[in-house]
C-alpha cells in the first residue's frame, strides 16, 4: 500500500508540474509583428526630420530614385485641412495657374497640371530628379511647392527647373510638402506669311 501510495503521489506531482508549464506558456502569447506603414502625409517627415527609404511607387506617373526621398499619394483634406478653396483647389483651374504663375506665364499656353503629391526626403536642402510621363525635352515646366511666409500663410511657390529632359525634371529644394508640376503647351502656332510674289518671310522677324 505504501508503494502504490507513493507512485500516485509521483505521479500526481508530475502531472501538476506538466500543466503549469504548458499555462506558462499559453500566458507568454506571441509579439505582435504587424507591418509598419508609409509616413503619413503632413508628418515631420515632410520637413526633413525623417523618411522611409527611397520610394519606388509611382503617383500620378511621377517617380524618383534620389536617395533618402519618397512620393507619396496626397490626401489634400488631410493636409491643408479647412484651406482647402485656398489652397489645393486654386492650382485646379487655369485661371489658378496663371495667377501663380505671374510673369513667367505667356499668353498663348495651355496648363497642364501633373499633381500635387506629398514630397518627403530625408535631408535638406536637396536635388531631386524627378521621372515624369508626359515631359519631353524642350517642354516649359514649373514646379510648384506648398510653403508659407514668416507669419505662417501658406502659398504655392513657383520654382524653376535646375534641368528638364525626356521624363525628367530636376529642381531644388530647401524645405518639402506638397509638390505639383505645370507643362505649358503652346496652343497658337504661327505661319510665315506670303509676299506677292509667292515668297514666305517670318511674322516675327520679317526676314525670309
Amino acid at each position: 500500500m505504501v508503494k502504490l501510495w507513493k507512485k500516485a503521489v509521483s505521479l500526481g506531482l508530475v502531472l501538476g508540474l506538466t500543466l503549469s508549464m504548458s499555462m506558462v506558456s499559453f500566458a507568454a502569447g506571441s509579439p505582435d509583428t504587424k507591418p509598419g506603414k508609409n509616413p503619413s502625409v503632413g508628418s515631420s517627415a515632410s520637413t526633413g526630420s525623417s523618411s522611409s527609404a527611397t520610394s519606388s511607387d509611382t503617383v500620378l506617373g511621377v517617380s524618383t530614385k534620389t536617395k533618402g526621398v519618397g512620393i507619396y499619394e496626397l490626401s489634400p483634406s488631410h493636409y491643408f485641412s479647412g484651406k482647402i478653396p485656398a489652397a489645393y483647389s486654386k492650382i485646379d483651374t487655369q485661371a489658378g495657374l496663371k495667377q501663380i504663375l505671374g510673369n513667367l506665364y505667356k499668353e498663348g499656353t495651355e496648363l497642364k497640371l501633373i499633381g500635387p503629391m506629398d514630397v518627403t526626403s530625408e535631408t535638406l536642402p536637396v536635388t531631386i530628379e524627378f521621372n515624369i510621363d508626359g515631359i519631353a525635352k524642350n517642354d516649359t515646366v514649373y514646379v510648384l511647392h506648398w510653403t508659407t511666409d514668416k507669419k505662417g500663410n501658406g502659398y504655392w511657390e513657383v520654382i524653376v527647373p535646375k534641368a528638364v529632359g525626356d521624363k525628367y525634371v530636376s529642381a531644388y529644394f530647401t524645405d518639402l510638402s506638397p509638390v505639383a508640376f505645370v507643362k505649358a503647351v503652346n496652343t497658337k502656332t504661327s505661319s510665315p506669311t506670303k509676299t506677292s510674289d509667292g515668297s514666305t518671310k517670318s511674322p516675327k522677324t520679317g526676314m525670309f
